[in-house]
């Protein structure tokens, strides 16, 4: 059997260095015994028992000194050679390799020194320039030459790469009171987020006692850390995603997995996750379940139970973790507190952010935060029927997944979280601008005009303009239906060519420009979507590549390019697109063709999601379905499956 030479061998070296550790213990309780204490002990305890003629003989002896004994021979067994690396288990995917942007850094002025562990540091890097590179050694040298504006310390296992390891759980250790003491003297605001609570709470109780202002994940826990700290300089940030990491851009073999989970396993701890454990992760075992473990095998505390075992493929550092669970159709998720109301998982925020559904154990706060958005399971026999329905469902997954990864990335990512902790603070955080956007039409007639401006009307993103390109004495009369019918600023201009990429660069204004077509239907969300991607790609143009079209002769519905979502791409439907008047700007004059222009300028084009827009085929042949680069989604009125 290989390797069974090297496994007797190490058996040889375990039972040695038992019998070695027995005759060490039998020589020092030995040589305890000749000690003269020892024995004058005894020979004391021996004279009230025997005769007094004795007893003096005894004592004496007692007191005439032993030669040392020689301690035990420690046998050295030769290890066995080394044996050659062993692959890579074979169940372990291909990993995609994905490069973190470094740049587009949301405050850059702002000038933050950080302890954190490796979910944060990666995570708020983008939030600020941040300053986490230094220890207990050489905190005031770098402190000192960086001048931070703010310290903001986590409650930490193993902060700034283990340099801060142990000192700041349950009794603050000396370099961390003079970290916090010696930023009060400079006039440097502490902060002190403690993402463990309500479990940990007490045992970073007195960390957070040092700092100016604490931050908590549990909403519950205000009340109790303004009686224990003795001031009202306490507030709520609860977990978030950071969109420059985690997003839906896709990678090579997305969705070509089944189901994973990617954690821990408390065998002594946490009764509830365990619960969560045996009802939401072991029926995905017979769905191809892939378990990544934080954990090294061979501690009992937190080893899996052997049923698990089959399952799991490895370890991965957070790194390459974001980019393998991009390989899956469905992620889970249990939790460690279920009764709170802003404290779950920070993985329900991180995995929603990317488009890919999630199955997870009951918590409060996902009920709160997500409503239905993100199915919850009770038990085994509801984990392994929501399995069976998005498995088989691709629709299903990616309308689940994009509702999700809408909510999270509206309302709930570290942006929205720094900015919050930044107003408590006193710090004047202005509200994020309402982009200008300008959406250019080109219009023949009264029916066309009132679609248009029906579809631009019911935006949730509302524009700022309508340029409406028309022709004809009623030119007038198309401007005052369409400020009528709500639309603020409206501008008509006389027709020409209607080619989308010239109207959009000849009213190139605002900050964005959307070609809208007559003949095409938008759905509410469609602006909003696309502004989404701006902020967690480099494209100076956001769109639908992927897109579906009615066929109206038939009532079918096609989906034209379904490969070409979430990924950068060389052109799009160039009525469903969102377009940089920066981008814009930085195009040469007089060109004709857009999207060879921007490939020339380096302006990088990326397609999003196919929701939101329809392409209405009225002419169509009942006989044109069979188009090379569409596939066939379902008949009937399209709204309501595309318009979410």
């Amino acid at each position: 059997m290989p390797g069974g030479d090297d496994e007797a061998a190490e058996l040889r070296r375990r039972l040695e260095r038992e019998i070695y550790r027995a005759d060490y213990a039998k020589w020092q309780l030995e040589s305890t015994r000749r000690r003269r204490w020892y024995r004058l002990a005894a020979a004391g305890g021996a004279a009230r028992k025997r005769q007094l003629r004795n007893s003096a003989r005894m004592v004496f002896g007692a007191l005439r000194p032993l030669p040392p004994l020689a301690p035990p021979t420690r046998i050295s067994i030769p290890a066995p050679p080394p044996r050659p690396p062993e692959p890579e288990p074979s169940l372990l995917p291909d990993i995609p390799e994905i490069e973190f942007p470094a740049g587009m850094v949301n405050r850059p002025g702002l000038r933050v020194a950080t302890i954190l562990d490796t979910f944060s540091a990666l995570a708020l890097s983008y939030e600020w320039t941040q300053i986490g590179d230094f220890g207990p050694d050489d905190w005031r040298e770098v402190l000192t030459r960086e001048k931070p504006d703010l310290l903001f310390v986590e409650s930490a296992w193993r902060g700034n790469d283990f340099r801060w390891r142990f000192l700041i759980r349950t009794e603050p250790k000396q370099p961390l009171i003079d970290l916090v003491a010696w930023c009060r003297e400079q006039g440097i605001p502490t902060v002190f987020w403690n993402k463990e609570d309500p479990p940990n709470y007490d045992v970073f109780l007195k960390a957070a006692k040092l700092f100016d202002h604490v931050f908590t994940v549990d909403e519950e826990c205000l009340a109790q850390y303004r009686e224990d700290l003795g001031h009202d300089r306490v507030g709520l940030m609860p977990f978030g995603a950071q969109p420059r990491i985690h997003n839906p851009i896709r990678v090579d073999g997305h969705g070509s997995l089944e189901v994973v989970f990617a954690g821990t396993y408390f065998a002594a701890r946490h009764p509830e996750r365990q619960e969560q454990m045996d009802a939401v992760v072991a029926p995905a075992i017979d769905h191809g379940l892939h378990i990544y473990s934080r954990r090294e095998p061979g501690d009992k505390l937190y080893d899996f139970p052997p049923e698990y075992v089959p399952s799991i493929v490895g370890m991965l550092p957070y790194e390459k973790m974001l980019a393998a669970q991009k390989l899956y159709k469905v992620i889970l998720n249990v939790n460690t507190v279920v009764d709170s109301p802003t404290m779950c998982a920070r993985r329900v925020f991180e995995v929603s952010a990317t488009g890919t559904p999630l199955v997870s154990g009951y918590a409060k706060a996902i009920r709160e935060i997500f409503g239905e958005l993100i199915p919850m399971s009770g038990g085994r026999e509801e984990t392994r029927a929501l399995l069976r329905t998005l498995l088989r469902s691709a629709e299903l997954r990616d309308r689940v997944g994009h509702l999700a990864m809408r909510e999270v990335l509206t309302a709930h990512t570290y942006r929205h979280r720094i900015d919050s902790v930044l107003r408590e603070l006193g710090r004047d955080v202005p509200e994020r601008r309402r982009p200008e956007v300008t959406v250019v039409a080109a219009v023949d007639g009264p029916a066309q005009l009132d679609r248009v401006v029906a579809s631009v009307a019911a935006q949730t993103l509302r524009p700022t303009r309508l340029v409406l390109v028309a022709s004809g004495p009623d030119e007038a009369a198309l401007g005052r239906r369409a400020a009528q019918a709500g639309v603020d600023q409206v501008l008509v201009l006389p027709a020409g060519p209607t080619d989308s990429a010239r109207l959009v660069r000849e009213a190139a204004v605002g900050d964005y420009m959307a070609p809208f077509a007559p003949t095409a239907r938008y759905g509410r969300h469609f602006l909003a979507d696309l502004l989404m991607a701006f902020d967690y790609t480099e494209a100076g143009i956001v769109g639908k590549r992927a897109y579906y079209t009615h066929h109206t002769p038939s009532a079918a519905n096609l989906i034209v390019n379904p490969a070409d979502e979430h990924r950068y791409v060389s052109d799009l439907n160039p009525a469903a697109m969102l377009v940089s008047t920066q981008a814009l700007r930085d195009l040469p004059a007089g060109g004709e063709d857009l999207f060879a222009d921007c490939a020339q300028a380096g302006i990088r084009i990326y397609a999003a999601d196919r929701f939101g827009f329809v392409e209405i085929d009225d002419l169509g042949s009942a006989w044109g379905l069979d188009r090379q680069d569409a596939a066939l989604s379902f008949y009937g009125p399209p709204d309501d499956h595309v318009m979410i």
